[in-house]
């Protein structure tokens, strides 16, 4: 993605509940990364995971987690 964003315009980077495999560690490595991430592109995850979206608000405000339900 980084290679992309060098020679190309942003896009969204959308991706759907990637993490329902991923341990507390892994899951806390990849918001890590996706914070990074944003600052060059947007980005947006989709879950129906609770503890997704609270893990979520750890790494960025609150009003970027939007929770449907």
């Amino acid at each position: 993605i980084d290679i992309h964003l060098e020679h190309h315009a942003p896009m969204p980077l959308i991706l759907d509940d990637v993490l329902m495999t991923f341990d507390e560690p892994r899951s806390q490595a990849f918001f890590q990364l996706m914070k990074k991430l944003s600052k060059k592109t947007q980005v947006i995850v989709f879950t129906h995971h609770q503890h997704t979206a609270k893990m979520a608000e750890e790494f960025v405000s609150a009003k970027q987690v939007l929770r449907l339900a």
